[in-house]
C-alpha cells in the first residue's frame, strides 16, 4: 500500500514539471533564451495570453448556453445571433 502511495505521489509531483504550471514555471527562463531581456515583459505576455484563453472559454460557454436554450421566438433568435456575433467579434 506504501508503494501504491509512493507512486501516485512521484507521479502527481513529476505531473507539475509535465504540465502547464511547468511551462509556466519555466516561461521566464525561455522567454530570456530568445532574447527578451525584462522578465516583467514576459511575466506581462504570458498573463495576457491566459487572459486571452479565458476570455474565449468563457464566450463560447455564453455561445452554447445560448445555443442550446429553448425558447422558440424571434427575439430569443434574434438575441441568440447577437451574442454569437459580440463572440466572435471579441474573440
Amino acid at each position: 500500500m506504501i508503494a501504491v502511495a509512493f507512486i501516485g505521489g512521484a507521479l502527481f509531483v513529476l505531473q507539475q514539471f509535465a504540465g502547464i504550471n511547468g511551462v509556466l514555471y519555466f516561461s521566464s527562463l525561455t522567454f530570456q533564451e530568445v532574447g527578451v531581456e525584462s522578465s516583467a515583459l514576459a511575466s506581462l505576455f504570458v498573463g495576457l495570453t491566459n487572459f486571452a484563453g479565458l476570455k474565449s472559454s468563457l464566450l463560447s460557454i455564453l455561445m452554447d448556453i445560448n445555443f442550446f436554450s429553448k425558447s422558440d421566438s424571434d427575439c430569443s433568435y434574434l438575441l441568440f445571433l447577437f451574442r454569437c456575433t459580440l463572440c466572435i467579434i471579441l474573440n
